[in-house]
């Protein structure tokens, strides 16, 4: 359960990442 629960903090923090990337992106497409 305790690796699980790692391997699921992980993936959310991936993901977050992931998203912030795809805003700053669309901020920098949307300013040039």
């Amino acid at each position: 359960m305790r690796c699980y629960r790692q391997t699921h903090l992980y993936f959310i923090l991936y993901h977050i990442s992931s998203l912030c990337a795809l805003f700053c992106l669309s901020i920098d497409t949307s300013a040039h």
